[in-house]
């Protein structure tokens, strides 16, 4: 498809989805896979995303933290940085921060929070950090919905997705309809405010936009 022919993303304040496509990393916070686990979706996030998805050591970290209490986010957790896989059953890698990437992680930290604040907790906000400054640096889009994330995504140009993105590239990807994608959001976001994405509401123009990019994102997949 052209850039003449490339029709406009619908959702003028959210990120085009299409970016999304093809088979290059996606950076994951820790919000949108415990999500998917909970809601009984995992199969289908490890089918789309087993080869692609990678996160910071923070993230991975957290998310073995909530394996204690849900073992099914285990087959989330990517093996560690060493070498020693689990297998086929490995979701995604673990990234190794350059002393780069770990020092502006540091300081979106500290201008979120102030250097007192974490001088006194360094942990805090460190895995949207440590995400933020890894997809800044290598040019991969983000899976998060933290609102600190989004802002600081929008400001050092990297493309913040959240879960009605990756809902539709599953649809792109033929692995839900569209209608079902959206009853999965839905009914997720139903079961957490705290999980509605930013610009998702969960209306019926939502819904309407939300088909409208899933058929430009299915066009995009079927003709690349």
């Amino acid at each position: 498809m052209s850039a003449a022919s490339r029709p406009k993303w619908p959702h003028r304040w959210r990120p085009d989805a299409r970016r999304l496509l093809g088979s290059r990393p996606v950076c994951f916070d820790t919000m949108i896979l415990t999500s998917l686990v909970r809601a009984n979706k995992t199969q289908m996030l490890v089918d789309s995303m087993k080869a692609r998805a990678r996160m910071p050591g923070r993230v991975a970290g957290e998310l073995r933290g909530h394996s204690h209490s849900n073992s099914e986010i285990s087959k989330v957790v990517p093996p560690p940085p060493d070498g020693h896989s689990l297998g086929s059953a490995s979701f995604g890698e673990t990234v190794t921060l350059t002393r780069d990437e770990a020092q502006r992680a540091a300081d979106l930290q500290r201008a979120w929070h102030g250097r007192a604040a974490i001088d006194a907790k360094p942990d805090t906000d460190r895995g949207e950090a440590e995400c933020i400054a890894v997809c800044e640096r290598r040019g991969w889009p983000l899976m998060s919905q933290d609102h600190r994330a989004v802002s600081a995504g929008r400001r050092r140009g990297v493309g913040v997705f959240g879960l009605p993105e990756l809902l539709m590239l599953f649809a792109a990807e033929g692995r839900c309809l569209p209608t079902s994608a959206w009853k999965i959001y839905v009914d997720i976001a139903d079961s957490n405010e705290r999980l509605v994405a930013q610009g998702w509401v969960c209306d019926g123009e939502a819904e309407h936009m939300f088909h409208q990019c899933c058929d430009i994102l299915c066009a995009t997949n079927a003709a690349a």
